[in-house]
C-alpha cells in the first residue's frame, strides 16, 4: 500500500493548500463512489470498504490502510444453558452422594427422650412437643410432615432414592440423627414420634434455630422445597 505524497514539487508557500486541496479530492471521490455503489440498482448487495484513509500530520501524508478483520463467533445459546444445567445438576448429585457418604460413615447417634408420652394420635401435640424441645416452630414440622409423607403415621411408601417413613428419611440419615420420640427405648424409623423428633433434630442441628432456611435446605437441597414448606407453614 504505497502511500500518496501530495504537495511535494509545489511551491514552498503553496505546499499546504494543495496538500488539503488534494486530500479534499480524494475524500470527495471516495464518498462519490461510495454513493454511487449504494444508489446502483444492479447491486444485490453492499459491502463495506475494507480499506480506510489515514491522515499523517506531522508527515503530511495520507495512506490507505486495511481496516482489520472482524471475526465473527456463532454461540448456541440453547446448547450452553443446557450444558449449564446439566453441570448444575451433576454438582447437585455429587453434593448429595457426599452428603450420603459422610452420614453413612458416622457412628449413629440415637438419643432417647425417656419422659416422651406415647403417640396418643394428635399429631400438633406431637409437632408441639417435639419443637419445643429443640426450640423450633412447630409449623415447620407439622409442613414438613405434610409435605414428605401426608402426614403418614407409618412407612407407607419409600421414594426412588430410598427414603422411607413419615417423614421420609434415607436410612444413613436417620441413624445419624434418630431420636427415641415415644420413649420405648428403640429408634424405629416408620415410628412417628421417632421420625418426628428426628426430624427436629435435623433441623436444629442445622441451625433451624436461626435461620430455618439453612436448616431445611439440608432436609432436601432444593430452593423449591425451601420455599414450599415454608409457605404452607405460614398458612397453618
Amino acid at each position: 500500500m504505497a502511500p500518496f505524497l501530495f504537495g511535494s514539487i509545489e511551491p514552498k508557500a503553496r505546499k499546504n493548500q494543495f496538500w488539503f486541496t488534494s486530500a479534499f479530492l480524494v475524500l470527495l471521490a471516495g464518498f462519490f463512489s461510495l454513493g454511487l455503489s449504494i444508489s446502483n440498482p444492479n447491486s444485490e448487495i453492499i459491502q463495506a470498504s475494507n480499506y480506510e484513509l489515514k491522515l499523517d500530520k506531522k508527515e503530511k501524508n495520507l495512506e490507505i490502510v486495511a481496516k482489520p478483520k472482524l471475526k465473527v463467533k456463532i454461540i448456541d445459546k440453547q446448547k450452553i444453558e443446557a450444558e449449564e444445567k446439566a453441570r448444575k445438576e451433576a454438582e447437585q448429585k455429587q453434593r448429595e452422594a457426599e452428603a450420603t457418604a459422610q452420614a453413612a460413615k458416622q457412628v449413629p447417634t440415637t438419643q432417647v427422650v425417656y419422659s416422651a408420652p406415647t403417640f396418643n394420635g394428635d399429631l400438633n401435640d406431637l409437632y408441639q412437643r417435639a419443637a419445643a424441645m429443640y426450640g423450633l416452630d412447630w409449623r415447620v414440622l407439622a409442613a414438613v410432615h405434610m409435605v414428605e409423607s401426608g402426614q403418614a403415621t407409618q412407612c407407607a411408601a419409600v421414594s426412588y432414592a430410598g427414603a422411607t417413613g413419615p417423614m421420609q428419611f434415607l436410612p444413613s440419615t436417620f441413624n445419624y440423627y434418630a431420636i427415641d420420640g415415644d420413649g420405648d427405648g428403640v429408634t424405629d424409623i416408620c415410628n412417628v414420634s421417632d421420625a418426628v423428633f428426628s426430624a427436629a433434630n435435623l433441623l436444629a442441628t442445622n441451625w433451624g434455630a436461626t435461620d430455618m432456611r439453612v436448616a431445611l435446605y439440608h432436609y432436601n437441597h432444593s430452593d423449591y422445597y425451601v420455599n414450599h414448606v415454608l409457605s404452607l407453614a405460614s398458612s397453618l
